[in-house]
């Protein structure tokens, strides 16, 4: 993503997951923190996963996600600056 600014970014990861399959943020190629890593209570019952904030430079900044197992099934991403 390309910011035009550096300042505060929070993220958010929408997920379902009748077990625990916990995913990486990486954020710039470093890990940045855990998520998805509690289960909502089904496959079909999704819950927002807030990340946090954190410090994201001006211009281009890569966002992905990383794990060694199962993937929970993630429908969305959000991403929005920090009041």
């Amino acid at each position: 993503m390309n910011l035009p600014a550096q300042g505060g970014t929070k993220f958010a990861v929408r997920y379902a997951a009748g077990q625990r399959l916990p995913v990486r943020l990486l954020i710039n190629r470093e890990d940045a923190k855990e998520v998805c890593g509690m289960p909502t209570g089904g496959w079909r019952d999704q819950h927002w996963d807030d990340a946090g904030v954190f410090r994201m430079a001006r211009g281009v900044n890569r966002i992905g996600l990383l794990t060694y197992g199962a993937v929970p099934p993630i429908s969305m991403l959000r991403v929005t600056a920090a009041e």
